[in-house]
């Protein structure tokens, strides 16, 4: 099984919630290893692979290449409408933070105290645009994460007759600049990111 690193690197506060809340003071919280240390889900960053791979395949981005429906050859058919679900040749684990930081952090005497340093706590609320005030029961608290670098292995799990291992990687790669931001709210400046080979 041929395997790659994908480095993340995140440059702005970011959420990869998790569905649940902490209680009355937040209603999300991120998502955290065994340890309490953030992390994005595998699940979760194949799905943005996925979708820029698509978008770049739409955008004819691979028509250098002898290649249909990359798309489908990377990540697999979903099985809908009748069809038959297929696997694609890679898979994608969770994107963590440096293994040795985890090793290090979770030997530190004081590493449960350190690790509350990575988040922070974002409330916002809703302004009545007629009268400036803020909307009763709209005020809403998240749990953020500081800017990091997380890293995730890309593996080829099957091999394919008309692409090579390394060549699914280039293919994957051509598609990493549509991939401008990871989890929630993306749209209002959370999350920027750059992804890369390690």
């Amino acid at each position: 099984m041929n395997t790659k690193t994908l480095k993340i690197d995140i440059s702005s506060f970011w959420h990869a919630g998790t569905g649940a809340g902490q209680g009355a003071l937040l209603d999300s919280v991120v998502e955290k290893n065994d340890l309490g240390l953030p992390y994005l889900p595998g699940r979760t960053l194949k799905g943005l692979l996925r979708d820029a791979v698509y978008r770049w395949e739409t955008l004819g981005g691979y028509q250098e290449h002898a290649f249909n429906h990359v798309t489908e050859l990377l990540f697999g058919v979903w099985g809908d409408d009748g069809n038959e679900t297929t696997q694609g040749i890679i898979r994608v684990g969770s994107a963590n933070m440096d293994e040795q930081f985890m090793i290090a952090i979770k030997h530190h005497p004081e590493g449960k105290k350190l690790i509350n340093y990575l988040y922070a706590e974002h409330f916002s609320t809703k302004i009545d645009e007629k009268t400036g005030v803020a909307v009763d029961q709209s005020l809403r608290g998240s749990e953020m994460t500081v800017p990091m670098s997380l890293f995730a292995e890309v593996s080829i799990i099957a091999h394919h007759n008309d692409i090579s291992d390394d060549m699914a990687f280039t293919l994957l790669a051509q598609a990493f600049p549509l991939i401008q931001a990871v989890g929630k709210q993306k749209n209002r400046g959370l999350g920027r990111a750059e992804l890369s080979w390690k």
